[in-house]
């Protein structure tokens, strides 16, 4: 580990922002570090890439789970272990919750953040679908002010977002979800305990009069970025709930994903395991719906 790395430390907001202006992208913001620590040690030369840590976990302004006007905010600092104790995100979006759950072990949930697991941007990030499924935005702070992003354009590849080094993630607003909304988190991963992430799908819907009035697909890990299977959305919305053939439109969702992707060395496990994920949350749906 190089020896001449700085440590710095501070709870206003303003200081870290002009900390990291007058760095020129040299220092890192963290905040609970589970993912940086883990890429440290697999690749020491990462260390390199920047002359100093910022320790962010301490800002207030980052922090929180408030309702406000039409929009929930979460602050970028929120562990997981808070979002999964959220009784205000266990009634408004469910599959966030689940999704947060099934991340890690109890001691990585409890320090993990989601704006950690968002701007790290692996393409396994339980968070970022949910956050796409729920039409999440992002708001960006800089000496220069603030900038709206929706989550669904926020990373450009693995691993890569349009965050700025002068920027930090200041907090989520998602949108309050329409009476009636039904939201499913599926995944698939190596094993039980601390399990990485193979792939997921996430489900929103909205069934109205016995029809699908609104629907949001967002596998993750099966394709680069989060981002919609907007071809099936659109066969499926407009259905009538009790039509719908489960197994048929799953399957379409592994076409969707084969477009999306090409065919890769992954793909003859990735599709037929997107698809089940599909069928999933598509006969969850169905009962929910059926039996309001």
């Amino acid at each position: 580990m190089t020896e001449d790395i700085k440590f710095f430390q501070t709870d206003n907001l303003e200081a870290a922002l002009e900390l990291l202006v007058e760095s020129s992208g040299v220092i890192k913001p963290v905040a609970g570090g589970t993912d940086l620590m883990v890429k440290i040690r697999e690749d020491r030369e990462l260390l390199q890439q920047f002359a100093g840590i910022l320790d962010i976990t301490n800002i207030s302004e980052l922090q929180g789970i408030a309702q406000e006007q039409d929009f929930v905010r979460i602050g970028a600092l929120v562990t997981h272990r808070e979002i999964i104790e959220s009784e205000l995100l266990q009634e408004k979006y469910p599959a966030l919750v689940d999704a947060a759950r099934a991340i890690g072990s109890t001691p990585i949930r409890n320090r993990a953040t989601i704006g950690g697991n968002v701007c790290n941007a692996a393409a396994c990030a339980d968070t970022l679908g949910p956050l796409v499924a729920f039409e999440a935005e992002v708001v960006l702070a800089s000496q220069a002010g603030e900038r709206v992003v929706p989550v669904a354009d926020l990373v450009e590849e693995p691993y890569q977002t349009i965050i700025r080094q002068d920027e930090l993630l200041r907090h989520f607003r998602l949108p309050l979800p329409a009476e009636g909304t039904f939201s499913s988190f599926q995944k698939i991963g190596r094993r039980q305990a601390a399990a990485i992430t193979r792939i997921s799908l996430v489900l929103a819907a909205r069934v109205s009069q016995g029809k699908v009035e609104h629907i949001k697909i967002v596998p993750g890990s099966a394709i680069p970025v989060p981002e919609p299977l907007t071809a099936l959305e659109k066969r499926i919305k407009g259905q009538k709930i009790g039509e719908i053939d489960s197994r048929e439109l799953s399957a379409l969702a592994g076409e969707e994903m084969v477009k999306i992707t090409g065919e890769r060395w992954s793909t003859p496990y990735k599709k037929p395991a997107l698809t089940t994920l599909v069928r999933r949350a598509l006969v969850e749906l169905k009962e929910v719906a059926e039996n309001e």
